[in-house]
């Protein structure tokens, strides 16, 4: 009995020490790709303010956001330097800046689906300070560099704004607690539609087109980025 119970601890044991518990402890955002000893900084535009990398726990996947969402199948053979999935899912968005579509293109297609499943990755987790540095190597030997800090942009901020109803048909409402200096809005070509410099809590859209519009919003503490539906 003693021997079946101490079998029993040291596998929990593994079982507890199998993925570095940092991974699913942290947002990741992303500092950079290197695809083929070429380094690229993910844009920040009106569809992409910053690239989030997810680890999820039951059952293990990951997911990250540019503008539309990637999702992994279920990660396996997890130990505290590699993990293995066998497929992505790609959740499809209305991203049609060409920037975004060039960028998606090496993060999703050159890094992370590379080469023939299953697809194997390797990562490493260091310190800088408060900051924690991710690096994920796909097979190629390419790699991705995260932050737990959001590094990439230290103007863009949590959101704090809730904006409402979406879809909206004329009056689209605004809460915050904090001051806003301005709202840009843009269409899904990137084209400006509306701009406005006051501070206020209900704007009307009833001019304005139907269809996806994304909202740049900056408020006394930093900018944050909305999406609504026009109808």
């Amino acid at each position: 009995m003693k021997t079946i119970v101490i079998i029993f601890v040291f596998l929990f044991t593994l079982k507890g020490i199998a993925q570095d518990p940092e991974l699913f402890e942290n947002t990741w955002y992303l500092e950079r790709l290197n695809i083929n000893d070429i380094d690229y900084i993910p844009p920040i535009n009106a569809e992409i303010d910053e690239v989030t990398l997810v680890f999820f726990e039951n059952p293990y996947v990951l997911e990250t956001v540019a503008c539309e969402t990637l999702s992994s199948d279920l990660l396996t053979n997890f130990t505290l330097d590699s993990f293995t999935t066998i497929d992505f899912t790609l959740l499809f968005d209305d991203c049609v800046l060409q920037e975004t579509i060039d960028f998606q293109n090496l993060y999703y297609v050159d890094f992370f689906p590379y080469g023939d499943s299953p697809y194997v990755f390797t990562y490493v987790i260091t310190t800088n300070g408060s900051n924690k540095v991710l690096t994920i190597t796909n097979a190629a030997n390419d790699f991705a560099v995260y932050n737990s800090e959001s590094l990439s942009n230290p103007f863009f901020t949590e959101s704090r704004v809730i904006v409402y109803p979406s879809p909206v048909k004329d009056e689209l409402r605004f809460s915050t607690q904090e001051s806003i200096l301005s709202v840009t809005i843009y269409n899904i070509l990137g084209e400006k539609l509306l701009f406005v410099d006051e501070d206020f809590e209900v704007l009307d859209l009833s001019q304005l087109p139907s269809g996806i519009l994304i909202l740049d919003i900056v408020t006394e503490k930093g900018k944050v980025i909305k999406k609504v539906l026009k109808e």
